[in-house]
Order: C-alpha cells, then sequence, then structure tokens
C-alpha cells in the first residue's frame, strides 16, 4: 500500500510538472512571437525612414563618421603609391557634414597644389587665386574635394594614363574615410576639362557614382556618345572654336536626353580696384597703379576693357614688377597674371559661376529647372 501511494503520488507531482512545462512553454513562445514582431517593426519603420531620407536627399543615410577630425578644415598633401607609381594628391574635408566628393583637374602647366593656399599639412600649396576661389567655396559648401596632378610632369596636361590613376585616388580616398556611398562629382579646366568628361564616359563612372561633371573652356568632344551623365559646359565665348563645339555637344547631349547646359565667362572691365577687388594680397595702391600703367600703354580701352591679351604681350609683365608686390608675374604662377587673362576672357579659368556649379551638381534637375536651359 505504502508503494501504491507512493506511487499515484509521484504521479500526480509528474503530471503537475508536465502542465507547469507546457505552460512555461507557451509563454516563452509568445514571449518570442512579441519579441520577434516587436524586432521586425522597428526594423520596417528603420527601412521606411531610410527610403524617406533617401527620396529627401543625400542627409541620413550615409555617415562621414570615419573622417577624423584632425582631416577637416584644412588642405593636405600626401603622395599615394600604386605600384611603381606615385601619384600627388591634395584633399581638402569639409569641417560640416560632406554632401559628396569633388574631383578637381587642372589645366596644362598647372598641378594638385595650385588649388589651396600654403598650410601646415600642405607646405607646398601656394593657391592661385581661381583655383582657391572654387576650391573653397565648395569645400564650404560641404563637398570634400581631391586634386590630383596629371603624370605629364613637363606639359603638365592630362594624357590616357592619368584615368586608372585618377580613380586609383579617388577610390582609395572614398574607402579610406568611408565615403563609398556619397555622390561623385567632377570639374576640370581646360585639359582638365576634357579629361572630366573622359571620367563621365568611363566604364568607372557608375562604381564612383559620379553624379555630373562640369566642362571648363574645354569640350567633350568625341565622348559625348559615352556620357550618361549630366554636363554643364563653362566656356569663354571670345573663343569661338570651343565656343562651337560645346554647342554641338550639347546638342549631341540633349539629344539622348542627357541634362547639359553652358554658362560663359564674360570679359570685365578693370578699374582702379580691379585687382584688389580680386585678389586680397593686392593693395588698393599696387592695383591702381598696374591699372593707370596698362593704360598708358594701351591696353585698356576707352570703355574699360583689356584690348589687347595678357598671354601675348611682356610689355606690361616688365611694367607691374615695380607694384606687384609678392606676386611673381609669371605666367601659370601668378594670380595677376591669371586674373588679367581672365578679364580678357579668351582662355582662362574663372569662378564666376562656382556656387550655380555646385549646385548643378547637388541637383542637376532642380538647377536646370530654375538657373539653366537644359
Amino acid at each position: 500500500r505504502d508503494r501504491s501511494t507512493w506511487g499515484c503520488v509521484s504521479c500526480d507531482f509528474i503530471m503537475r510538472q508536465r502542465w507547469q512545462w507546457a505552460f512555461a512553454a507557451v509563454v516563452v513562445c509568445q514571449l518570442l512571437l512579441v519579441t520577434s514582431t516587436w524586432k521586425n517593426s522597428k526594423k520596417s519603420h528603420q527601412i521606411s525612414d531610410q527610403l524617406d531620407s533617401h527620396n529627401r536627399g543625400h542627409t541620413d543615410i550615409d555617415s562621414d563618421d570615419d573622417i577624423p577630425q584632425h582631416e577637416r578644415g584644412q588642405p593636405i598633401y600626401e603622395v599615394l603609391q600604386n605600384g611603381e607609381e606615385h601619384i600627388e594628391t591634395v584633399r581638402y574635408m569639409p569641417i560640416t557634414r560632406v554632401k559628396g566628393v569633388l574631383f578637381i583637374a587642372h589645366g596644362c602647366s598647372h598641378s594638385a597644389i595650385d588649388w589651396f593656399v600654403s598650410a601646415p599639412l600642405c607646405e607646398r600649396c601656394f593657391g592661385l587665386i581661381e583655383e582657391r576661389i572654387i576650391s573653397e567655396t565648395a569645400v564650404r559648401n560641404g563637398w570634400a574635394v581631391v586634386t590630383v596632378s596629371s603624370v605629364d610632369r613637363f606639359f603638365m596636361c592630362w594624357g590616357w594614363g592619368d584615368l586608372k590613376r585618377v580613380i586609383y585616388v579617388l577610390e582609395t580616398f572614398r574607402n579610406r574615410f568611408g565615403l563609398q556611398t556619397f555622390p561623385t562629382a567632377a570639374f576640370g579646366v581646360s585639359s582638365g576639362g576634357h579629361f572630366v568628361a573622359e571620367l563621365a564616359a568611363s566604364t568607372q563612372a557608375k562604381s564612383l557614382r559620379l553624379k555630373a561633371v562640369a566642362v571648363q573652356i574645354s569640350s567633350a568632344a568625341g565622348l559625348v556618345q559615352s556620357i550618361n551623365i549630366p554636363v554643364l559646359f563653362i566656356h569663354m565665348p571670345r573663343d569661338t572654336v570651343t565656343a562651337r563645339h560645346v554647342d554641338d555637344d550639347i546638342q549631341h547631349l540633349r539629344s539622348r536626353a542627357i541634362l547639359a547646359s553652358a554658362v560663359t565667362c564674360d570679359p570685365l572691365k578693370l578699374s582702379p580696384t580691379f585687382l584688389s577687388n580680386s585678389i586680397p594680397e593686392v593693395s588698393t595702391e599696387a592695383s591702381t597703379n598696374i591699372f593707370e600703367m596698362l593704360k598708358s600703354i594701351g591696353m585698356i580701352d576707352e570703355s574699360g576693357y583689356l584690348s589687347k591679351d595678357p598671354r601675348e604681350s611682356m610689355e606690361w609683365r616688365s611694367k607691374a614688377r615695380e607694384y606687384s608686390q609678392n606676386d611673381t608675374l609669371v605666367p601659370d604662377l601668378s594670380s595677376i597674371s591669371e586674373v588679367l587673362n581672365k578679364a580678357y576672357a579668351i582662355h582662362e579659368i574663372c569662378s564666376e559661376h562656382s556656387k550655380l556649379m555646385l549646385d548643378f551638381f547637388e541637383n542637376p534637375e532642380k538647377t536646370c529647372a530654375n538657373q539653366l536651359t537644359c
């Protein structure tokens, strides 16, 4: 009897334990189901938020947190090594949040260091005035600027061998600073203008997330059939040959439903303070003296415009040295020379449309609708 009673008690105990375990299992399953539902709901909301953010523009999805603070707010010179190649570069990261990566290609007789003033981490930089206005405007507007020197260091123009070097530099910096998902834009001058058109026509344009390019004082001759992104041309109408090629390029691009437009840099009227207003390092006195000297040798007409191409005259350089202060007046190394070339407006870099260009890079469709004819 004792054994039988014990058996019944143990059976009853076991049954109660089974019911308790079953109840616990049901509770655990319900908790897991609720947790899973909550996580999926949270994930759905996150994805929805990201999609909304993407539809609004480049805001919350991408982060530039991988850019160290010491990298920001100053030009940094670096020679990258790719196999046996040594590639001269300068980068300038904005203090504010990055909108995208802007590659800049110099013209012939120039290099990567022309775009920034000398700084502790770029002592070789010397910053010609038009170049630095463009680069500083871009940085202030949130673009991470990258400049590269062409492989040709004799004529300092761009050639076919430069494409892979520039792609290597852009991929290196995008990966190093976590900018792989950020858009890229490109701006080039003269030889560099045709080179950024080549970059736009390349098969790597998509992987670089190349969004738009600006071609200055050059055309995209021979490349328009392969370009599938918006193009802004900036040229000088006095150069009638380039102007004609630009018109042809725009028509070809538009015929393929590619956004394309052009703006011009026209001749500028000179005044006694023209140089001092254009170049911070030039004093009002020096500017006035150079203006009066140019008038005295017949280089300024009755309307106040340059009557002769400064590139073709050595007389004004020899006479201006007395007032030029620290400017060497050496072609392609002188801000005074550069600004006078721009004023004559046949073939020189110009910064007048920098903000418009950046607007075009950020939102080509909106800029075309509101500010340009595309």
